[in-house]
C-alpha cells in the first residue's frame, strides 16, 4: 500500500471507528460488571465469558487473543477484554499515553498475528472513572508486514499511532 492509499484508508478507518465509539459508549456496561468482579487483577484479565459478542470466534483465536492480554498486562493493567463481533478489544487502565503505549500493544499484537491471529483489535485506554481516554487500532495486515519485514518498527508505530481517536 502507498502512503496516499494508506493515509486515506486510514482516515476513513479512524471516521468509522469514532462514529462506532460514539454509539457504543452507553451500551458499554459499567466497569466491574463482569460476572466476577475480581477478573481485573488476577492473571487472566479477560472478560470473555461466551456472551453474544464472542459467538463465532473459535477458542484458538480466544486463546491467542487472551495471551495478548497477558503480554500487555504487567505494564498497561488489563481490566478486561472482549470480542465486538470480529474486533478484539483489550482495554487497560495503566496506560503512559499513546506514544508510550504503542510499542507495548504493537509487540504484542504482532506475536499474536504471527501465531495465527487474524482480526482486527481496538486496543482502549480508560481512566480512572472507566472513561475512555483514547483508542487505537491494530491491523493484522500491518502485524503480518512488520513480522515479515516489510514495514519497520518506525513504520509500524506511525500506522498505529495515526488511528488514535
Amino acid at each position: 500500500m502507498n502512503g496516499r492509499s494508506r493515509r486515506g484508508y486510514l482516515v476513513v478507518l479512524a471516521a468509522t471507528a469514532v462514529a462506532g465509539c460514539l454509539g457504543e459508549d452507553d451500551a458499554e456496561p459499567p466497569e466491574g460488571s463482569d460476572d466476577d468482579d475480581s477478573e481485573s487483577d488476577n492473571d487472566d484479565p479477560g472478560s470473555d465469558d461466551g456472551d453474544s459478542e464472542s459467538d463465532g470466534v473459535d477458542e484458538g483465536t480466544q486463546g491467542l487473543a487472551a495471551e495478548m492480554a497477558e503480554a500487555i498486562d504487567e505494564e498497561l493493567g488489563v481490566t478486561g477484554w472482549r470480542f465486538e463481533g470480529q474486533l478484539y478489544v483489550p482495554e487497560y487502565a495503566d496506560g503512559d499515553g499513546v506514544d508510550a503505549d504503542i510499542p507495548v500493544l504493537a509487540a504484542a499484537y504482532a506475536d499474536v498475528v504471527d501465531a495465527g491471529f487474524d482480526h482486527r483489535s481496538m486496543p482502549t485506554a480508560r481512566d480512572a472513572d472507566g472513561d475512555v481516554e483514547y483508542m487505537v487500532f491494530l491491523e493484522p495486515e500491518w502485524g503480518r508486514e512488520y513480522v515479515a519485514g516489510e514495514l519497520s518498527e518506525s513504520e509500524y508505530h506511525a500506522a498505529i499511532a495515526e488511528t488514535e481517536h
